[in-house]
């Protein structure tokens, strides 16, 4: 940590305690709470954190329609995926409950891969 961060993150410390009351009664003041810290606002309440993770996990729910950026992505992990599936039906036994779940754990891969590209570009 550089000395400007050092003054910084004092001068951090001491507004915090002025704002707060910290520390006047001579005993241990209080930490500057991180998200106040590195945002400069107040800490957020639990209700403010549990809507802003609503809103994400809500947000992921999104329909997001391929891009120019996506689509080839997307068909590179369909096309690994069916390259991969045509040596299972060629290796494994026909029909067999674990060669059906090899096939379907591929095709949540796929899913999961393709999930992870169209959240990552909103």
């Amino acid at each position: 940590m550089c000395d400007r961060e050092i003054r910084e993150k004092a001068q951090a410390q001491r507004d915090w305690n002025d704002r707060h009351g910290a520390g006047q009664s001579g005993g241990p003041t209080d930490p500057v709470p991180v998200n106040e810290c590195m945002t400069g606002h107040a800490p957020m309440g639990p209700n403010e954190i549990q809507e802003m993770y609503l809103a994400e996990v809500l947000r992921r729910l999104d329909y997001h329609p391929p891009t120019t950026v996506t689509l080839p992505k997307f068909r590179a992990i369909r096309d690994a995926a069916k390259a991969f599936i045509v040596v299972l039906v060629r290796n494994c036994p026909p029909g067999s409950r674990d060669s059906e779940q090899a096939i379907a754990q591929v095709e949540c891969a796929v899913m999961v891969a393709n999930k992870a590209i169209a959240n990552a570009q909103m």
